[in-house]
């Protein structure tokens, strides 16, 4: 349901931020996605590309090497099911445990995989997760993450892949996607702006209710104005100019 949101001065360290970076890679079904990571892999060492999981791969495609996200200070990952895949084969795998399965089970997340392939260092690296259908809370404090970062470049990166017996326990995701976005506190060039809000219904600017990585990512990838937040004042919004 579409809401109407002003900014609130004071609220928040910095209370804006702006994008300037954004990419999406969004699969509409199982047999685009096998394509776009079999075209992704073709880019990237053999080697390192045979250990990376789907959500790592998918990553390396939103955050080119030569982008300002791949060059950013501060990366802070929000996923809610991470690795979903290494961990099924692994656990498919018992009573007789796989030593290689539960190695790749529990190796670097997707951001850090990316970064590791291409021998880069992250400054300031902020995993975040949470449990539970609603991942208003991840988005909110992953949000929250980005305007405390003020002063220096922050990418935001969003992934998820798609599970397949754990996807019916809701413990996976049942699509994969990436997104990246950059933000620094540059308005010139600016394509939108990361800021704190609360509800207001006679503000003019509309903007749509988000709770998922998967609805923030497909709101992104239609330029979409939006807000977030669990309840009372921890809101933020994110509009395009």
């Amino acid at each position: 349901m579409p809401l109407e949101v002003h900014t609130v001065d004071g609220y928040c360290i910095m209370n804006h931020r702006y994008i300037h970076e954004v990419r999406v890679l969004l699969p509409e079904d199982l047999e685009q996605e096998l394509a776009l990571l079999s075209d992704l892999k073709s880019r990237l060492p053999r080697n390192a590309a045979r250990r990376m999981s789907a959500s790592g791969i998918m990553v390396s495609g939103v955050v080119p090497d030569d982008s300002a996200a791949a060059n950013s200070f501060n990366v802070i990952y929000a996923s809610q099911f991470a690795e979903t895949v290494a961990l099924e084969k692994y656990l498919t795998s018992l009573p007789e445990a796989s030593p290689m399965l539960f190695q790749t089970s529990i190796h670097p997340s997707a951001v850090e995989q990316v970064w590791i392939c291409r021998q880069r260092t992250i400054p300031h690296f902020i995993p975040m997760t949470a449990t539970g259908s609603d991942s208003s809370a991840l988005l909110t404090a992953s949000f929250e993450q980005v305007l405390l970062s003020a002063g220096f470049g922050t990418t935001l990166v969003l992934a998820e892949e798609r599970g397949t017996w754990m996807t019916g326990l809701k413990l996976a995701s049942d699509r994969s996607f990436a997104a990246a976005i950059f933000f620094n506190d540059e308005a010139d060039g600016a394509i939108g702006k990361l800021f704190c809000s609360v509800p207001k219904a006679r503000e003019t600017k509309t903007f749509v209710s988000v709770n998922s990585l998967l609805g923030l990512t497909e709101a992104v990838m239609q330029r979409k104005n939006i807000v977030v937040g669990t309840s009372g004042f921890s809101n933020f919004a994110l509009q395009w100019n």
